[in-house]
């Protein structure tokens, strides 16, 4: 087994790894393991992939999975995996821990006492009609479990031909496409309770690297609010939002961010209900700049308006909302549902606040909000687990 995963997708000579990044270009890298355990072990393949290719790209892995099984390996094949093999090993048990490591490992399947001694030797005689057993008996294309994370509106048509899908939350639980798809709201939005305010923030990854200060301010003006952002620091971040006086309209919006080397740029502009724009320096941009060409649902927000939203919600007297957001980074139009999971006493630089504790859930992911519970609902925390980042309340003005 160790031969045919080697073969399969055990490095970047794996015909997994050749097929989808040497060959179609999809992935950084796919690959396969066995897990041998005293008990249980598992089998498991894996790729990231753009949305666009999660149907061809899994379609690729299960016909070399399929391919592995039902042919017999060919000779160049298997003596390039049991060359490595055989290489390899010595590397393996160069240290004291290593050597203990595999000793235990042996013991703790009830190996032969002698089968580190004999491994090579057992390796080198490792034909192609072993490897083809070994595959028939212990993988199963037919029972495979898929597991698809990302974007379910672009990939779950794509991939219902392939397997049948069911759709579950971040958090495990199930959901159906009725629950993702984005739908106008009429919500009666009321930006009076906003004001003029300018605040600093302090931007942390880990718990303790600083990665710079952040500056936010946001204005009223004769047309509307504008609200400006400026992170300087080991990342530089310079956001522009504008919109309108009444309901949150969308107006205008830019933004631009570098760090270690690399540029991200969004630029938009709004005509009634349509949202035209460019991404440069995105995920998935292969094919260079990306066209942004969104036809807005009714009550749609700037995701960047998100926070200003908030500060204006009576969130003492409902405790979960739900909107749909035009993703400024995307370009795609998603739901942001916000709920109160409690209130809490937050002691920060910029003082001690009463604060309303918010779990916002995108499709992104999920984080923590803490905002002021006196109106306006400003944020004097924030908590982004996935990127472990933390921005902190310094000093605020209004």
């Amino acid at each position: 087994m160790t031969v045919a995963n080697r073969i399969l997708g055990g490095g970047a000579t794996g015909r997994l790894f050749l097929n989808l990044r040497e060959e179609k270009g999809w992935t950084y890298g796919a690959y396969s393991t066995f897990t041998r355990e005293p008990d249980m072990g598992y089998f498991r393949a894996t790729a990231n992939v753009r949305s666009e290719v999660t149907d061809s790209a899994l379609t690729e892995m299960l016909a070399e999975l399929g391919r592995i099984v039902e042919e017999p390996v060919a000779t160049d094949e298997l003596e390039d995996a049991k060359s490595y093999l055989v290489g390899n090993f010595p590397t393996t048990i160069e240290t004291p821990s290593q050597i203990a490591g595999e000793i235990g490992r042996a013991k703790l399947l009830g190996l032969d006492k002698k089968h580190l001694e004999t491994y090579r030797n057992e390796i080198a005689k490792v034909t192609g009609a072993d490897v083809q057993r070994v595959m028939q008996a212990h993988l199963h294309p037919d029972r495979l479990a898929i597991v698809a994370v990302g974007d379910a509106g672009e990939v779950k048509e794509k991939i219902d031909p392939i397997a049948a899908v069911a759709l579950y939350d971040i958090e495990g639980n199930p959901m159906t496409m009725d629950e993702l798809e984005v739908q106008g709201i009429d919500f009666d939005y009321d930006t009076s309770a906003l004001r003029d305010v300018k605040a600093v923030y302090s931007v942390s990854v880990q718990d303790a690297m600083k990665i710079g200060d952040m500056e936010t301010s946001l204005t009223r003006g004769a047309d509307g609010f504008k609200a400006d952002m400026q992170l300087k620091g080991m990342i530089t971040m310079e956001e522009h939002v504008s919109f309108g006086a009444e309901d949150f309209e969308p107006l205008a919006y830019t933004y631009e961010m570098s760090a270690m080397g690399q540029m991200m740029k969004a630029q938009y502009t709004f005509e009634g209900r349509k949202a035209t724009g460019t991404i440069e320096g995105g995920p998935d941009q292969k094919d260079g700049p990306k066209a942004v060409d969104v036809e807005l649902v009714d009550g749609a927000l700037l995701s960047a308006c998100v926070e200003y939203v908030i500060a204006t919600l009576p969130l003492g007297e409902t405790r979960s909302y739900k909107f749909p957001t035009l993703d400024v980074q995307s370009g795609n139009l998603e739901n942001v549902s916000i709920t109160v999971e409690g209130e809490e006493e937050l002691m920060v630089p910029a003082g001690s606040f009463a604060t309303y504790k918010l779990r916002i859930k995108t499709g992104d992911g999920e984080q923590t909000l803490f905002v002021q519970k006196a109106s306006p609902h400003f944020v004097i925390k924030q908590e982004i687990p996935a990127q472990r980042v933390s921005i902190v309340l310094q000093s605020i003005e209004m």
